[in-house]
């Protein structure tokens, strides 16, 4: 992160105030989510920075600018994948995101056979419309319909989408309201 400090291009932090850093930070952020949204030349960069925590040396970590901002990395997340099926995008290449625990934990309580393995597969491929050779075993009709009742998962035509929390009436959704435990 030292490193990363020297890359803003604040001339001396030492001169600047946190807010100046804070508005370089937002805006390394939101470049990555521009790029993956417009589905731009480097959007696999981008969706790998911000889900499978990679980043070049010298560059902020995903996780560094979101300690610096002192928001949770999982709540942007989560909201990208909701953005994901707002826009009904769908990734071709399938991107490494580890589940965030909140989730894990959320479908877990719902006691649903192999939920935890779907919900997995779905974060890390949004709009999938199938699965993999190994999930031939599972009854992932029956996982998805469960899943999708609960609104931890989203379905337009055949494309699947990790929404955490689907809202019932999307005209009157405050989406932070759903996820206020991470404040």
């Amino acid at each position: 992160m030292l490193a990363a400090t020297r890359n803003l291009s604040v001339s001396h932090t030492k001169d600047c105030s946190y807010e100046e850093i804070e508005d370089q930070v937002i805006a390394i952020i939101r470049k990555h989510v521009l790029n993956i949204l417009s589905r731009g030349k480097l959007h696999m960069e981008s969706l790998n920075w911000l889900f499978a925590r990679s980043s070049r040396p010298g560059e902020f970590d995903y996780t560094d600018c979101c300690d610096l901002l002192d928001v949770h990395p999982d709540l942007i997340r989560i909201r990208l994948q909701y953005e994901f099926y707002r826009q009904q995008l769908v990734f071709t290449d399938k991107f490494t995101g580890v589940l965030p625990p909140v989730l894990v934990d959320e479908v877990a309580t719902l006691h649903i056979q192999d939920s935890v393995k779907v919900v997995q597969q779905i974060w890390s491929n949004p709009g999938t419309d199938s699965f993999p050779e190994e999930f031939k075993k599972i009854d992932t009709v029956k996982v998805i319909e469960c899943l999708s009742l609960e609104g931890i998962i989203a379905i337009n035509g055949e494309r699947m989408y990790i929404t955490g929390r689907t809202p019932k009436n999307p005209q009157n959704f405050n989406w932070s309201r759903y996820w206020n435990f991470y404040d």
